[in-house]
């Protein structure tokens, strides 16, 4: 397990002006959104999982800007204990232009998704499946009733190995049909338990399959007078790339037990005046 026990900015890409855009959830979209800039970060906003308010601590969920919902998986029917931390959740997604300036149409980015795999899935009814994650990519998100989806990738992830990070880079598009200095977009991942086939969102498809969780970024992107969409293809430029997940765990734990040592200190310390 990663123990976050604070936000760490990721490391950005070279270029001049790559600088951290923490999002904020935005009203109306219903989803994290940043202004425009070089990066977009979701930091802790899509977090584990919410449903109905019973686990998290996802605030705002599902977090999307169409409506789709996560799966059901937030409390286990057994012992009733909620179970953040042990099945599939949606954790953090980064986006950052790659030569460091405001991202803009036509230019290339990098998206940055954190996931957190399940623990354990040998209770499972199909218990040797893995949990997929489908990653979509919306030029125009600026109206929820309009949204189109492109597909970019789907990556899939083995049970038991906790926070997993990965990368995948592609072209924005245009997403004006008007002129406009700049176009609202969006990225999603929807990530499942044994959901092979990639969608944008399984909802229905998904009724009774809890282990699922769905969330989106949105940020602004930059027209530019010299793109041309006919000639970009938004798909992946280079194959994604895993983060390992041990110096994640190993990192993690250190920073934990520090922790865990100083509190101990302070009481001891308490106690013996």
């Amino acid at each position: 397990m990663c123990y976050r026990l604070f936000s760490t900015p990721s490391p950005g890409l070279s270029g001049s002006n790559n600088q951290r855009n923490i999002a904020e959830y935005d009203e109306l979209l219903k989803a994290p959104r940043c202004p425009l800039g070089s990066l977009c970060d979701s930091d802790i906003l899509l977090l584990g999982m919410n449903f109905d308010g019973i686990d998290g601590p996802e605030p705002n969920a599902p977090n999307t800007i169409d409506g789709c919902q996560q799966g059901e998986f937030a409390t286990d029917f057994i012992t009733g204990t909620p179970v953040f931390r042990r099945d599939e959740s949606v954790d953090r997604i980064i986006i950052r232009s790659i030569d460091g300036d405001a991202m803009t149409a036509g230019g290339e980015v990098e998206a940055e998704i954190t996931l957190y795999g399940a623990e354990d899935t040998s209770s499972r009814s199909n218990p040797e499946s893995r949990s997929i994650a489908h990653v979509y990519y919306a030029p125009n998100a600026g109206v929820r009733d309009e949204v189109e989806w492109k597909y970019l990738w789907s990556e899939s992830v083995d049970p038991g190995l906790g926070e997993h990070v990965f990368q995948v880079r592609f072209f924005l598009v245009s997403g004006n049909s008007i002129e406009a200095k700049a176009s609202t977009q969006a990225i999603r991942v929807n990530y499942a338990y044994a959901q092979y086939n990639a969608k944008s969102c399984f909802d229905n498809d998904s009724l009774g399959h809890p282990y699922m969780d769905v969330d989106d970024l949105v940020f602004e992107v930059l027209e530019s007078d010299a793109t041309d969409d006919s000639e970009i293809d938004p798909s992946p430029t280079l194959a994604p790339t895993w983060t390992s997940s041990v110096e994640c765990n190993r990192n993690g734990m250190f920073i934990y037990l520090i922790w865990i040592l100083s509190i101990v200190v302070v009481v001891n310390e308490v106690l013996s005046v």
